[in-house]
């Protein structure tokens, strides 16, 4: 009976100290864990929202973890503008806001080095205008070649849609939410594209072409023309049972032969 005792006293023991040793450990992680304080979102805030100190707090933040360019102060967000949707204890950055005094227009969205250029376009039917700001589209050009037949050629690829016309309002000040055609876009280029654009819209009527966005591959077309739709060439014909022959040609004439008796003429049997 003693020795039971004992054992269970010693299993007791053993059992504590492991205890305190993980108890220890856990402790030991967790102070040597550096932590920062970093501004995050007490509350949703919209695009284009103008932050007020209230809607946001510090927070510790794992170092580890915490981007370098998180903001630390409040007073470095507030008066600030929101450039894209932030959820509630988000962490704010850069990328997320305006400069401080922009109002988030136009050309704050132009990156550094681009320029913003307004063109017309071709009926883009179906569109819903603001899922098309952002987008990336190629463009395309339709205009006549030197013989006066008409050509289309791709001129400018992965190319950035910064905005769309807005609808006109009513007259009641109501504003038209009604799906229209797209006639008209901002595009993000570089200064050489924006020359080539410039040039494109001057001799003939643009189109854009709707893109993968995740695609960055740029392709290499050779532009189509007249001949490459509707061939020069005879097109075989197609027989009642579905089957292609050959195109129908004239059978060759033969030369006359002709016999004259005298003052009359007449042709061979």
């Amino acid at each position: 009976m003693q020795l039971n005792k004992k054992i269970v006293l010693l299993v007791s023991a053993l059992v504590g100290l492991v205890a305190t040793l993980l108890m220890m450990k856990v402790i030991e992680t967790r102070s040597s864990l550096s932590m920062v304080s970093v501004v995050v979102a007490r509350e949703n805030l919209d695009q284009g929202a103008v932050i007020e100190a209230r809607q946001v707090q510090r927070a510790d933040w794992p170092a580890s973890t915490a981007p370098p360019d998180a903001y630390r102060s409040i007073e470095d967000v507030t008066q600030r503008m929101v450039r894209s949707d932030i959820v509630a204890g988000e962490l704010l950055l850069p990328g997320k806001l305006w400069p401080l005094g922009s109002k988030g227009g136009l050309f704050d969205l132009i990156s550094p080095g681009s320029r913003a250029v307004s063109v017309k376009v071709n009926d883009v039917a179906g569109l819903d205008a603001d899922s098309l700001v952002g987008a990336y589209v190629d463009i395309l050009l339709s205009t006549r070649d030197d013989n006066n037949q008409p050509i289309s050629r791709m001129v400018l690829q992965h190319v950035q849609v910064l905005s769309v016309p807005q609808a006109p309002a009513s007259a009641s000040g109501q504003k038209n939410t009604a799906r229209r055609a797209v006639t008209a876009v901002t595009l993000q280029v570089s200064p050489q594209d924006a020359e080539r654009l410039d040039l494109a819209r001057s001799i003939g009527s643009l189109t854009l072409a709707l893109r993968n966005q995740g695609d960055l591959l740029s392709s290499h077309p050779q532009g189509a023309g007249k001949d490459s739709l509707i061939p020069s060439s005879p097109v075989a014909a197609t027989n009642s049972t579905g089957e292609r022959s050959a195109p129908w040609t004239p059978p060759p004439t033969q030369p006359a032969i002709e016999v004259i008796r005298g003052l009359q003429k007449q042709a061979a049997p």
